[in-house]
């Protein structure tokens, strides 16, 4: 894959002080911030971006979002490795950890250790094609991080200037809000200063973006002492109130998931799970009866870097692909599913890898199938959806979708056998054969009636399915 001059430079680069937030501009306008950004030795950081790429926008929800929900905490490699850029990379410089579960998850939080970590655009494409909202990262660590917050804190003009970039940030790399964490111990008197920081921050979010949400992180206390407390409670509950919800602490036991179901309010409650398991209970790959535990209280999950799976050193005789898949497919059986509910829509199920895997560009990773009941039959690869058994297997599940004379499929496959696609239980007809190979499908008897599941079937195991498309052709009739 050869990398034209136009590809270089697209990807947001992080904020390492206040005085780097403050001097924030949008790509383009001129900003006075350094061109190459070197912290403590770090030089592999993004250089300031020439511009802003294409980011597909989050589609509105057609369903309201059930509860409990999952918020996936991205943590991997040290802040933005090579396989999160837009560029892409050789899998020898850096192996990707694959989210082709999607459907599972409901935000996406890009981490970072830097002040200001904003997600890059690939991540956020992703994450909006299929209707995962996404936040960047404002944290504070250390003694320098303690500085930093007491310099943002000191002036009401201070707080708004942070808010107002903060904001700007958001609007201009297209995400939806921000994980707040203060690390650091405060003096009390900037208790009540932070507080009405977080109520402008969220409010400011939410004016310029309806669904932005601003979550705190369970960790500062309201008497200023650094002390996580893995639940919702009193000594963190004033942050709670003005924020859309908190992410606790990952060191809970059964009491604290109990306390935290007593003092939850309308905001939301993700219990931090670590798979790396720091914190001790059941992680890696036993972290789904960790998660399922939470999930039984009706509380929300934030599950926190994930990409262990490909990162951690006992795991190096996997691939990326095989790991990613074992993770996630452990995860599914206790997950919420959200359904498909737009349309129309169209996909070729690729992984983001090319080059026979030797190549990964996350901006290549296409629509994926639910996958939560193939039982790894179904798997995303760079040449398709291979279908490991034949038989009838699920692609989606789906919502607000319904069949008439003018709703058409279109697909292309690979490899032995035939390849048919039902609608619930209902067999589409062949409308004809394509110039570009596709086939084009519609409804059995010019049915109008509601899909609540697509399908394939296969005759033969190992088809690949290289296309999908979902539309409706264009008539009088539709049109009238």
């Amino acid at each position: 894959v050869e990398l034209s001059p136009e590809c270089l430079q697209m990807d947001p680069r992080p904020c390492i002080n206040v005085a780097d937030l403050w001097a924030w501009e949008p790509p383009g306008v001129g900003s006075p911030r350094a061109e190459v950004c070197v912290d403590e030795g770090d030089v592999r950081l993004p250089r300031n971006p020439k511009q802003v790429p294409p980011i597909e926008g989050l589609r509105p929800a057609r369903t309201p979002r059930r509860q409990p929900q999952l918020l996936v905490c991205h943590d991997y490699k040290g802040d933005f490795p090579l396989c999160d850029r837009w560029d892409g990379c050789l899998v020898s410089d850096c192996a990707p950890f694959l989210y082709t579960y999607l459907w599972h998850i409901d935000t996406f939080c890009y981490f970072g250790h830097k002040i200001v970590t904003i997600p890059p655009p690939s991540f956020t494409s992703l994450a909006h094609r299929h209707g995962v909202s996404v936040l960047g990262t404002f944290i504070f660590e250390h003694k320098s991080g303690s500085e930093q917050l007491s310099r943002i804190l000191s002036t009401e003009a201070s707080a708004r200037k942070t808010i107002d970039k903060l904001v700007q940030i958001m609007q201009t790399w297209r995400f939806e809000g921000w994980l707040v964490n203060i690390e650091v111990e405060m003096e009390v008197r900037e208790i009540p200063m932070l507080v009405n920081f977080l109520q402008s921050l969220t409010a400011a979010t939410k004016k310029a973006n309806p669904r932005a949400t601003v979550l705190w992180y369970d960790a500062v206390c309201t008497d200023g002492k650094l002390e996580w407390q893995n639940t919702l409670n009193c000594r963190n509950r004033e942050f709670y109130n003005v924020c859309d919800g908190i992410f606790t602490n990952y060191g809970w036991k059964a009491k604290e998931l109990e306390e935290c179901r007593y003092n939850r309010g309308a905001a939301t409650v993700c219990v931090g799970i670590d798979v790396w398991g720091r914190s001790g209970g059941m992680a890696g790959w036993e972290c789904n009866e960790t998660v399922a535990k939470v999930l039984r209280k009706g509380l929300s999950v934030a599950l926190f870097a994930p990409g262990w799976a490909v990162e951690a050193e006992e795991n190096i005789l996997g691939t990326p692909e095989d790991n990613s898949l074992r993770f996630w497919s452990s995860l599914s059986p206790v997950m919420n599913t959200r359904p498909l509910d737009f349309f129309p829509f169209k996909t070729t199920f690729c992984n983001g890898f090319s080059q026979n895997g030797k190549f990964f560009r996350l901006r290549d990773m296409d629509l994926m199938p639910h996958l939560a009941h193939s039982k790894k039959a179904l798997v995303p690869s760079e040449r398709g959806l291979i279908i490991k058994a034949k038989g009838k297997h699920l692609l989606w599940a789906v919502t607000g979708i319904r069949s008439n004379p003018d709703f058409r499929v279109k697909i292309k496959f690979e490899g032995p056998g035939s390849v048919a696609i039902k609608l619930d239980w209902r067999e589409m007809k062949m409308e004809r054969i394509n110039e570009d190979g596709t086939m084009e499908l519609g409804p059995m008897n010019g049915e109008c009636l509601p899909i609540k599941t697509i399908f394939v079937v296969t005759s033969e195991p190992d088809t690949v399915l290289t296309y999908f498309e979902a539309f409706e052709v264009e008539t009088d009739r539709c049109l009238s």
